[in-house]
């Protein structure tokens, strides 16, 4: 999912869009490598109590919960003291992104929580589903878009990631 995001983001840079980037991840936030920004201090404040992602080198602001502890260690959060985390981010508007037409998110593989938190923005476009060619992955990915189809938001498509086949 990380790497789709990465690439998502890339590509619409490429055809001139403006882009964020945009991690949600407390347990494996790996967006920010992908895009060569790996050190936590990278995070800026603005005014007040904004927040100023670091730019990749292509300049696309990249937002983390990675920049908020050291790399390399461990967090442990309970699933509601990170969606309540999340929600913040969101709701608060403490990120400031800059003018971008797009900001990618890359959550969690095993949250409904954040999803719901991410499918509550009134700007959403669609969400995009990844998932690899197993019965497991197949049965998140199913739950996933049963959620969007609930909260009745726009679903663009399922990305079956094979990248085991590159090895």
């Amino acid at each position: 999912k990380t790497t789709v995001s990465c690439n998502l983001a890339r590509a619409l840079l490429r055809c001139g869009h403006k882009v964020g980037a945009l991690d949600l991840d407390y347990r494996a936030p790996n967006l920010p490598f992908l895009f060569d920004l790996e050190s936590p201090e990278l995070l800026t404040r603005g005014d007040g109590d904004h927040l100023i992602p670091p730019r990749s080198q292509e300049g696309i602001p990249v937002f983390s919960l990675h920049h908020f502890w050291p790399p390399g260690q461990a967090v442990m959060v309970k699933d509601e003291e990170a969606i309540y985390d999340v929600k913040q981010l969101l709701q608060a508007d403490i990120i400031t992104w800059g003018d971008v037409e797009y900001i990618i998110d890359d959550t969690p593989p095993d949250s409904a929580g954040h999803i719901a938190i991410v499918l509550e923005n009134p700007n959403l476009y669609g969400c995009i589903v990844v998932s690899q060619p197993s019965r497991v992955s197949r049965a998140d990915a199913e739950r996933t878009i049963s959620l969007l189809r609930e909260k009745e938001a726009p679903f663009i498509g399922l990305v079956i990631n094979q990248v085991y086949l590159a090895s």
